[in-house]
């Protein structure tokens, strides 16, 4: 399974948010698909792989959908893969607009390390 996002496009929002060997080593982890991880290890007669796995926060799928409208439709297409289909709450949704409203204003200010709470 491929991740829904590269290491650039990650690495272009994370580094606005932390150190830059952070913003590195989490867009590595966060852009790496399953077969990156090494190999499979077998025991008792059941194969497994160690593999990372990463949640990308409601402010890290913001800063990447304020990207570009492609990657807009692919943060839309990876949130309602994680609502498993289902529909956005009026509540979700409200909160969605408003961190964007903020996260685009704070972009917009030079992205401020103050406003990033």
């Amino acid at each position: 399974m491929q991740p829904p996002f590269s290491y650039d496009e990650l690495y272009m929002v994370l580094r606005r948010l932390m150190p830059e060997a952070n913003a590195v080593a989490l867009a590595r982890a966060a852009s790496s698909s399953v077969s990156d991880h090494g190999p499979v290890y077998r025991s008792r007669g059941l194969a497994y792989q160690p593999v990372t796995n990463v949640w990308l926060s409601d402010d890290t799928l913001i800063l990447l959908s304020l990207e570009s409208e492609e990657l807009r439709a692919r943060v839309e297409r990876y949130r309602t893969e994680a609502r498993d289909g289902q529909p956005e709450s009026t509540v979700e949704r409200t909160e969605w607009e408003r961190r964007l409203a903020e996260l685009k204003a704070w972009i917009d200010s030079g992205c401020p390390s103050e406003g990033l709470d």
